[in-house]
C-alpha cells in the first residue's frame, strides 16, 4: 500500500510539473535550439554551393554591363531566385530585359550544368 501510495505521488508530480509553464519552457527551448541548429546547418550549405556557383559565374560577369552583372549577382543571391529566373528565361519563352542573346544563353548553360537547383 505504501509502494502504490509513493507511485501515485510521484505520477502526480510528473503530471504537474510537465503541465507546468517551467517544463514548457525548457522542452520548447531545447526544441528550438535544435531548429536553429538545423536550419545554420542548411544554410551553410546552401551559401557554399552559392559561393562556388558565383566563382564559376564570374566569367560570364566580366563581360556584361554594370547594370547586367548587378542583375546577376541579384539573381545568384540565393537558389529560390535562380530557380525562378531559370524556370522564366532559361526555360520558359520570357525575354529578359538585362541578360539577353548570347549572355543569357551562357547563363543558362552555366545553371543547367551547374546542376544547381537540383540539390
Amino acid at each position: 500500500m505504501r509502494r502504490f501510495f509513493i507511485f501515485l505521488v510521484l505520477i502526480a508530480s510528473l503530471v504537474a510539473f510537465f503541465n507546468s509553464q517551467l517544463a514548457d519552457d525548457l522542452l520548447n527551448k531545447k526544441q528550438y535550439s535544435m531548429t536553429n541548429w538545423f536550419n545554420k546547418i542548411s544554410k551553410s550549405a546552401e551559401a557554399k554551393v552559392m559561393e562556388n556557383f558565383r566563382q564559376d559565374a564570374a566569367s560570364i560577369l566580366s563581360s556584361l554591363s554594370n547594370e547586367q552583372a548587378e542583375y546577376a549577382t541579384h539573381v545568384m543571391k540565393d537558389r529560390q531566385t535562380l530557380g525562378v529566373f531559370y524556370l522564366r528565361y532559361c526555360k520558359g519563352n520570357d525575354i529578359n530585359p538585362y541578360i539577353f542573346g548570347v549572355n543569357r544563353e551562357e547563363f543558362c548553360e552555366l545553371i543547367g550544368n551547374a546542376d544547381i537547383l537540383n540539390h
